[in-house]
């Protein structure tokens, strides 16, 4: 059994390894344009990260996935779409309008593995 508990720190808690889930952030992924299928694919099991997503440069719009992973249960992951504000001058900052698709869903063991082949652990 696995519990989120959202007074504590904000990632997902095992109650069975009694241990917090490792979180790890995804470099930036192509942006995931059918979102129903996308989730579609998490919630069937069918989903192959590496078919859909390639690791791009941050400077232009981008999906942000942290992966919530342990060994042995299921995953966690939160998608973030990242569309680029265009600066009103040249010597603006890149800034992104955030908006979050899904936070903390469960995904199985194996969809997490293949999303931890695009990441770093924290």
């Amino acid at each position: 059994m696995t519990l989120t508990i959202p007074s504590q720190a904000r990632k997902p808690f095992s109650e069975i390894q009694q241990i917090w889930f490792t979180e790890i952030d995804l470099p930036p992924l192509t942006e995931v344009n059918d979102v129903d299928a996308f989730l579609a694919g998490l919630i069937s099991g069918n989903y192959q990260p590496q078919k859909h997503l390639k690791v791009i440069s941050k400077n232009g719009a981008h999906s942000k996935i942290t992966l919530y992973f342990l060994e042995n249960e299921d995953a966690y992951i939160t998608l973030v779409s990242r569309k680029l504000q265009y600066p009103r001058n040249y010597k603006s900052l890149t800034k992104f309008d955030d908006k979050t698709i899904v936070e903390y869903m469960r995904v199985s063991n194996g969809i997490g593995q293949a999303f931890k082949s695009f990441g770093t652990e924290k």
